[in-house]
């Protein structure tokens, strides 16, 4: 049921007004102070306030004012009921924010059609309130979209190589380094084979999951094809990224993952580089990360092996 709060300071005045309004088929709630009806605005939050101009005490000129600068109530209507039509306060509460006033002894056909009036307005703004909200957790589900797996929650691929080069740029101007490490899964297709792709999902997840509790706050990790990662690591070398590495395919190496029964060890191979002076752009750091990758999977998987612009030539 809607709900409207009645303000006047005369007893025999309010009375008639909850009278009228109670009649009409609202809920209404009465105050016969400009203080009183403030706390009923901020504890009960009604749907339209009906508020008598001159009041003793807070005037309704003051409780509109101060309704208005109050960010829980302000979209609240409020009428303004005035015995002057020429009175100045009238003027002062709608460009306070007030949705219109009514001059007493009021017409019941006026005061109503105003009401119902200030009702539209709230029912627009309410609805206006919950499509924002709507719009706004959509907005926010296509950003999540946007930028990340939903299988590992890890960056994906296209966010990742943004990233990548917005890091490569910040350290190119601040004369900074930047890392990057390759991951791959060691014969993941086997464990495809033998186990179903939803065993592989989950040793996907687990993986993931070890990395992101080894790396450093400020590091990224992204997943970059079906069992390739990357971590993109700011302001530390090849050689500090290579120790980095060794603690995730340790992290991995000491995963045991259930699925149906059956425990699952997996290894990952890791390349590493870091940026180097010629870089102009992040495929170039990429190619140098999959190259040393390709090494670590030569050389019998499960290591890392790190390459630097120099030992790649």
């Amino acid at each position: 049921m809607v709900c409207i709060l009645a303000v006047d300071d005369i007893p025999d005045n309010l009375f008639l007004l909850q009278s009228d309004l109670e009649d009409e088929g609202y809920e209404v709630l009465t105050a016969e102070g400009g203080e009183e009806a403030l706390s009923i605005v901020r504890t009960e939050l009604p749907d339209l306030v009906v508020l008598d101009i001159n009041m003793p005490g807070l005037s309704g000129l003051e409780v509109c004012e101060k309704m208005k600068v109050d960010e829980a109530v302000k979209n609240i209507p409020v009428i303004l009921l005035s015995a002057n039509a020429h009175d100045d306060d009238i003027a002062h509460g709608l460009d306070y924010g007030a949705h219109d006033y009514v001059v007493k002894p009021y017409q019941l056909e006026v005061l109503m059609a105003r009401v119902r009036s200030a009702l539209r307005l709230k029912q627009t703004q309410d609805e206006l309130v919950i499509a924002y909200a709507r719009l706004k957790e959509v907005n926010e589900s296509l950003q999540t979209l946007a930028t990340i797996d939903p299988l590992t929650s890890l960056a994906n691929r296209r966010y990742f190589l943004e990233r990548v080069a917005v890091e490569i740029e910040r350290a190119s101007r601040y004369k900074s380094e930047v890392s990057l490490l390759m991951i791959d899964i060691d014969y993941f297709k086997s464990t495809n084979d033998h186990f179903g792709h939803l065993c592989g999902d989950k040793v996907l997840e687990s993986v993931s999951k070890s990395f992101s509790d080894v790396v450093r706050s400020v590091d990224l990790v992204g997943r970059i094809g079906g069992e390739e990662f990357a971590v993109c690591c700011p302001k530390i070398s090849v050689d500090e990224v290579a120790l980095l590495a060794e603690r995730i395919r340790n992290s991995v190496e000491e995963l045991s993952i259930e699925y149906e029964g059956n425990f699952i060890s997996v290894t990952v191979s890791i390349g590493a580089t870091e940026m180097a002076a010629q870089d102009n752009e992040a495929s170039d750091l990429f190619r140098r990360a999959d190259a040393a990758l390709y090494k670590a999977k030569e050389q019998g998987r499960n290591r890392v092996v790190k390459m630097t612009a120099q030992t790649i030539n």
